[in-house]
């Protein structure tokens, strides 16, 4: 296994991959400055200086029960259909990864006259969890709820796998619309995890490319293998 150590802000953390991955990564962050480095997610040492890594179930902080009371807040009507997205939905496909919230995406169907979030923070409130910035705190997880609002979103959210962790059942999105996602938002951390993707191969090329195609994706699906994964 090769060994590379980059210079970040965050003294003695090394990223440690193996060659494989580590050969993507330098075509991945190549010009980048170190400041921006410790954007990146999935590496297997960064996590003991700011984060814990996440699997449904496992790890230093159980989902189990945050799970549980996204579930209950959809049993009590207070929000629609959901779909799990961002790094923690990737943990259904990938290695486990650092990350710091749980992205919770919500479909308003029929769509409001006046999109609000507020009923959500209330009814949190209610069971005793506050909101912190953003975020709701939520056994231990801060939870950030997000409005599906735009057509791949929803889309993401109507075609969202439901997956059972230690007894509880959990809607998460397919891995090539986590991956269009991704594309789409463009940021260091969504490129790095879309290589992650690539080389875990644990998506269906076709399903991805008719996705891209409805959301005009494809020449940046393009532009990406070219930068990223081509020799």
């Amino acid at each position: 296994m090769l060994c590379i150590v980059y210079v970040t802000p965050f003294p003695r953390v090394p990223f440690i991959r193996s060659s494989s991955f580590t050969f993507q990564a330098y075509r991945l962050l190549g010009g980048i400055p170190a400041r921006v480095l410790g954007s990146i997610v999935s590496v297997q040492a960064y996590w003991l200086c700011r984060f814990r890594p996440v699997r449904f179930g496992v790890g230093c902080r159980r989902m189990k029960e945050t799970l549980s009371v996204i579930n209950r807040l959809r049993q009590d009507g207070v929000i629609g259909p959901y779909a799990i997205g961002g790094a923690v939905g990737a943990t259904l496909y990938l290695e486990p990864m650092a990350t710091v919230d749980v992205d919770v995406f919500v479909l308003f169907e029929p769509a409001p006259l006046l999109l609000t979030l507020t009923p959500i923070y209330e009814a949190c409130a209610r069971m005793g969890y506050k909101a912190e910035g953003e975020a709701i705190q939520i056994e231990g997880w801060p939870v950030q709820f997000l409005a599906a609002s735009d057509p791949l979103l929803a889309e993401a959210v109507r075609e969202a796998l439901t997956r059972e962790s230690d007894g509880i059942t959990t809607r998460v999105m397919s891995a090539e619309h986590l991956m269009a996602i991704a594309l789409r938002t463009g940021r260091a951390k969504d490129h790095a995890r879309l290589v992650m993707f690539v080389e875990a191969a644990v998506f269906d090329m076709g399903r991805l490319r008719a996705i891209l195609g409805r959301y005009s994706l494809l020449e940046a699906w393009g532009k990406f293998e070219q930068r990223f994964l081509q020799p």
